[in-house]
């Protein structure tokens, strides 16, 4: 049995940036367990491009009709996110009675009438939906051999983020924070990763960096990024993406996380870390959240307890490795989509 894998449409995407994916990960380790025979990931992008290792093949395609010459008979289908230009395609799978996995990525697409399961990482449980699809407690993929972690000094008492740096990200509020904290006489280090987008508040931002004591080392790999999440006391995450990797893969690395929007992330994340409500920009109140964390989580004990709480609750080889080994016992045994059958994976 063959998994394709639809994973997006990112006109910048490479095959080396999905090699250091949790996904292609999992993915490997799937097929070296004989979950599945073969695992196809097509990327809708700029350009043309097809790596194989291990029965396991990227593909980057400019025009999707291509993933029909990939498409066999029983391939089970697995689509993040979803969008208009693909509809044609996978109506003609449904009708073929392809199994349908969905994982939402923060897209919206969960409406759509197509899937079988749904793969929801903010749930918490396995149930079955109106509709009669199951939902499954997804635990997202993180690379352990990228974010892993480190007997390392910790140098920053903060790591503002790991993404572009936006509006839409929040990183001004950490900022403003640490703005509020120094005229306050309270001086902690930061680092900020990540490429500026220019936007309102983030304007604002690059004239105040100056003034504080924050690295900015603009656009770093994963692999640098798993010695910044080492290096940091404490990981602060502002956004509200779905479930977005920053935090398991700050926890990945022993790094404790501090979220302003737990609601977008799994219940065990802010269960096991610090989270706060910060609807607006209160430096004041964020500023207390910061220190009353980085007070919570001091010493090296804290660390080791954080990356031993997300191996137990997200490890890829022991939590997410088997939960994909069930479902496709489970699609050999039923080898076309019969929604009805679902109850069996409960």
């Amino acid at each position: 049995m063959k998994l394709v894998f639809l994973y997006a449409r990112e006109r910048g995407q490479t095959v080396e940036a999905f090699k250091t994916e949790g996904l292609w990960y999992l993915f490997r380790k799937m097929v070296e367990a004989g979950v599945v025979d073969a695992v196809d990931v097509v990327v809708e992008t700029s350009r043309n491009e097809t790596c194989t290792e291990n029965g396991c093949s990227i593909n980057l395609v400019t025009n999707f009709k291509e993933v029909e010459k990939i498409v066999r008979p029983g391939d089970v289908i697995w689509t993040r996110g979803g969008f208009k230009p693909w509809l044609d395609h996978i109506e003609k799978w449904v009708s073929e009675k392809h199994w349908m996995l969905f994982y939402g990525a923060n897209t919206g697409r969960e409406r759509w009438p197509y899937w079988d399961i749904i793969l929801h990482d903010l749930t918490g449980k396995n149930y079955i939906d109106p509709k009669g699809r199951l939902v499954i407690d997804y635990r997202k993929p993180i690379n352990p051999e990228v974010f892993f972690y480190k007997d390392t000094e910790r140098i920053y008492d903060v790591c503002i983020g790991a993404s572009y740096i936006h509006d839409k990200k929040g990183q001004f509020k950490a900022v403003n924070a640490l703005e509020y904290l120094k005229k306050k006489g309270v001086h902690l280090t930061a680092i900020m990763p990540g490429a500026y987008r220019h936007s309102e508040q983030t304007r604002a931002v690059i004239k105040k960096v100056p003034g504080l004591d924050i690295d900015i080392p603009g656009f770093v790999s994963r692999h640098e990024m798993c010695d910044i999440y080492n290096q940091s006391k404490l990981f602060l995450h502002m956004g509200s993406g779905q479930n977005d990797r920053g935090v398991l893969e700050a926890m990945a690395c022993g790094c404790p996380c501090l979220m302003t929007q737990p609601q977008y992330h799994a219940p065990f994340t802010y269960n096991d870390n610090a989270a706060i409500s910060l609807e607006d920009n209160a430096p004041a109140k964020f500023a207390e959240a910061i220190l009353l964390a980085l007070k919570r989580f001091d010493g090296e004990q804290s660390r080791l307890d954080v990356y031993e709480k997300f191996i137990t609750a997200s490890s890829t080889n022991d939590i997410t490795l088997p939960m994909m080994d069930k479902l496709f016992t489970f699609f050999e045994k039923y080898p076309e989509a019969d929604k009805s059958k679902l109850k069996e994976l409960l």
